[in-house]
């Protein structure tokens, strides 16, 4: 794997179906930007936990950590976000369907603009 621009932290309490939705999604993207996925759980359920460490098995987390209780998002994201050295960091929830394979690539045109603090969110469609 190249050299990751983008850490992705996933935080995660529990949420069984969105959080493997949100991943199973995330990993459809494509690596015109290479990125990094890191899950931070925050004390889930034991089926939830069982899952998330298949996931890092087969590849489909880079790092994950397992919290033994629920120390909140910004806990898990300061833990997530040190896990992997990358330019960028950023935090998705663990309820967003990435639907679009260049999302990524997209985000990086909109920070062409060269100024060194920006902020962005999602755009929500009816």
């Amino acid at each position: 794997m190249q050299q990751p621009v983008v850490n992705i932290t996933i935080p995660v309490f529990n949420r069984f179906v969105l959080t493997q939705k949100t991943i199973l999604a995330l990993r459809k993207s494509l690596r015109t930007v290479p990125f990094s996925v890191t899950v931070v759980d925050n004390g889930s359920e034991p089926p939830l936990v069982e899952r998330l460490r298949e996931f890092h098995q087969t590849g489909l987390i880079d790092k994950l950590f397992l919290l033994p209780r629920n120390m909140g998002i910004s806990c898990a994201c300061n833990i997530g976000w040190s896990m992997t050295d990358a330019p960028y960091y950023m935090k998705l929830d663990n309820d967003i369907l990435i639907q679009d394979p260049a999302w990524l690539e997209k985000l990086f045109k909109l920070w062409r603009h060269g100024k060194p603090l920006s902020t962005l969110g999602p755009a929500w469609s009816k």
